[in-house]
């Protein structure tokens, strides 16, 4: 007997109560009636992703896919199901980004912003289309960061890859995909490099890799000049490139070839 009834009535709603208990420590509260009939819906497919959960942000994804709204209370440790329009939840998301912390330079760097029309969306968002720059030209990227856009052009065929292959799931991706630059910044896009690093690294399976260097923030950027900001926005970005290469490594001793990875990835 489940919680909410027998098990051979509601078999969906007990085998995910059980996954949030075992893997989340979180209780599901009693759901209503078109929440349940929500839940009994769902394929096997979606419900082995509940066999893994890492997560409550991938708990969450996994219930937006079928529009199902997933509020935790931290305090009392329980989960409360209702259900929601796909516009309500991805207004939510949007929110959620909103209140982000990131870390932000000065405003006399300001001048450092990067355009791109031709540019592709970072970490593979949906193309947008060109922007008209009417301005003066966007400030070249430094030699030490000639390959910012190529890294995030590779980052999602990285997850794909272990995507297909067991290493993360689709509700791993679909955090990860949301993963997008505050600002258009050289600051901006690293952060959001950083975030994917940090992401990827807590959610895959099977595999680890060690982090490489520390947190390069400038102590005061008020009084940092600009060679000692380029200073650190390289080591910061080679920090991530020498991540990537290492995950990929990690990746083929498994015994499966990467075929993408480029020449400029440190080896």
């Amino acid at each position: 007997m489940s919680l909410f009834g027998s098990r051979d009535k509601y078999p969906n709603l007990t085998r995910i109560t059980e996954s949030l208990r075992a893997h989340l420590g979180l209780e599901l509260t009693a759901p209503g009636d078109d929440v349940v009939a929500n839940l009994e819906q769902m394929t096997s497919r979606e419900l082995l992703h509940f066999d893994n959960l890492h997560s409550v942000e991938g708990m969450q994804e996994l219930f937006r896919v079928r529009s199902l709204r997933a509020v935790v209370d931290t305090g009392m440790r329980v989960v409360q199901l209702s259900v929601a329009t796909p516009a309500d939840l991805e207004q939510e998301i949007v929110q959620e980004h909103s209140v982000r912390k990131v870390f932000h330079v000065a405003e006399q760097h300001t001048g450092q912003r990067i355009v791109h029309s031709h540019s592709a969306p970072m970490l593979g968002a949906k193309p947008a289309a060109a922007p008209v720059v009417t301005g003066p030209p966007a400030a070249p990227l430094t030699g030490a960061l000639e390959h910012l856009e190529a890294l995030e052009r590779l980052l999602p065929q990285i997850v794909d890859l272990f995507l297909r292959h067991g290493r993360l799931n689709t509700g791993d991706k679909e955090v990860i995909r949301k993963i997008l630059p505050t600002e258009s910044t050289i600051e901006g896009r690293l952060a959001a490099l950083e975030r994917w690093q940090a992401e990827v690294s807590r959610r895959m399976r099977g595999l680890h890799v060690q982090r490489s260097g520390g947190s390069f923030l400038l102590a005061s950027t008020e009084a940092a000049d600009k060679p000692k900001l380029d200073e650190t926005y390289a080591r910061r970005f080679d920090a991530v490139m020498i991540w990537v290469s290492k995950l990929i490594k990690a990746f083929e001793h498994t015994g499966v070839k990467f075929h993408n990875k480029p020449m400029w990835l440190p080896h």
